[in-house]
């Protein structure tokens, strides 16, 4: 298990390069672990007030092109979008979207969301409506909960107001979205794909409870144990064993796992063979007496009652609806 050599100096450039490593390949194996997935549908008009469903498990995903609109929320102050916005919703709630500029009656203390306040003083005539493309992305951990905070509740990039890596990418999917090319919409949804892995690369790094059990991987005595979890989550883990590979007692132990994670810690090994199971799962090919070894799994039987426990579908119902 990676650790922290006993006489390491915080000090030493050398000590420092071996840290920014290790943090660099948990936080890729972190990202790797989140398999986000974009469904983008041609771009359309709006041109009057058009309610929105609640998904389980998805985000909705917005991209302005022209005009001014507004999404609403139950309760919560409208979001405007002009062309150039991108807008994700990763609690998957019900919503409402509106052409036009939205009702300017709420609080500046509730537009905290806004990365651009004055975004909406470029829109163009509401009278032509708003053109967008919408569309969904697959999150992970819906069905526990265990990675509900993997991003933030609400990500909206404003071409004009973002800056660095966020600002290149919110750039690159503006001009393929003004592209209309054979294709196009393909990049698009690997385009918006990667700027939410850097939103949820810098919600995990800024730790807190919002990065969910992601935050543990900061901690200098958690950390080292996820990195294992990452990498093997199919392994015989037990507490105890845990316990042990991170020089704890178990109590001592299971108190700090959940101090980091905010989860028990057989739990989160569960999260992270299911989250490996439906990755594999989306391959048809895959046969689900390999997938159940692969991930820790005695037999096909076991593997089904501990997927239904968690999802509450069984492994069979799971890829009928993602094949639909």
């Amino acid at each position: 298990m990676p650790s922290r050599p006993a006489d390491s100096d915080p000090h030493d450039p050398r000590d420092a390069g071996h840290r920014d490593d290790v943090m660099q390949e948990r936080v890729r194996l972190v990202l790797e672990s989140l398999s986000l997935k974009c469904t983008l549908r041609s771009e359309i008009r709006l041109n009057r007030e058009q309610p929105c469903d609640a998904e389980k498990g998805r985000a909705a995903v917005y991209l302005a092109t022209a005009g001014q609109c507004s999404v609403g929320r139950a309760g919560k102050p409208p979001i405007p979008l002009v062309a150039g916005d991108f807008l994700c919703l990763t609690a998957g709630e019900s919503h409402r979207l509106s052409p036009g500029a939205p009702d300017h009656g709420s609080s500046d203390s509730d537009r905290r969301w806004s990365h651009a306040f004055d975004s909406w003083l470029h829109a163009e005539d509401p009278a032509l409506g708003a053109r967008l493309i919408a569309g969904s992305a697959r999150l992970p951990g819906d069905h526990t909960g265990a990675t509900a905070s993997i991003l933030p509740e609400i990500i909206y990039v404003s071409l004009r107001a973002a800056e660095g890596p966020i600002q290149r990418l919110a750039e690159a999917i503006a001009a393929q979205a003004r592209e209309h090319a054979p294709g196009s919409i393909v990049v698009l949804e690997r385009l918006v794909e990667t700027l939410l892995i850097e939103f949820a690369r810098r919600h995990v790094l800024a730790g807190g409870a919002g990065a969910g059990w992601m935050r543990g991987i900061t901690d200098p005595e958690i950390g080292p144990i996820l990195e294992v979890l990452l990498r093997e989550p199919e392994k015989e883990w037990t507490v105890a064993s845990l316990a042990q590979a991170g020089g704890m007692s178990r109590s001592t132990f299971a108190r700090r796992f959940r101090e980091a994670t905010g989860l028990a810690p057989m739990d989160l090994v569960v999260e992270l063979r299911m989250r490996r199971a439906c990755q594999r799962m989306r391959n048809d090919a895959e046969d689900l007496k390999s997938i159940a070894r692969d991930v820790g799994y005695g037999s096909t039987a076991a593997f089904g009652v501990a997927f239904k426990r968690w999802s509450g579908k069984t492994p069979s119902d799971y890829r009928t609806e993602r094949s639909r």
